[in-house]
């Protein structure tokens, strides 16, 4: 038998390398659900609180890997509520509404 026996290599990140912990936003409204999105390096995830007085959210219930997000836009500072849209690349749109101005600017 003329095939080598390899021995399997761990492969690990560098501590540097490590991805950073997500962004997280409290108090978001996505379809009339409110809930919390967390930002992180490779995508965007809505959670879904688990009942409307809850606190701790659920599994994601809409998550958005960067690479599929074409354009975001925000509401005007004129508009009274605080509106990020989503473009993704089949140009189905998808809006979540922030709790404030400064946490619209902040996820800017």
């Amino acid at each position: 038998d003329n095939l080598t026996q390899y021995s399997p290599i761990l492969l690990t990140t560098k501590p540097d390398m490590a991805e950073q912990a997500p962004s997280i936003y409290e108090g978001v409204t996505h379809r009339k659900v409110a809930g919390r999105l967390l930002v992180s390096e490779t995508s965007l995830a809505f959670h879904a609180h688990a009942t409307a007085t809850a606190t701790a959210a659920g599994p994601p219930t809409n998550t958005i890997p960067w690479h599929i997000l074409t354009k975001h836009q925000v509401s005007p500072v004129s508009y009274p509520r605080s509106l990020l849209k989503l473009v993704l690349a089949d140009g189905k749109p998808t809006t979540f509404q922030l709790s404030s101005r400064q946490e619209l600017e902040r996820i800017r």
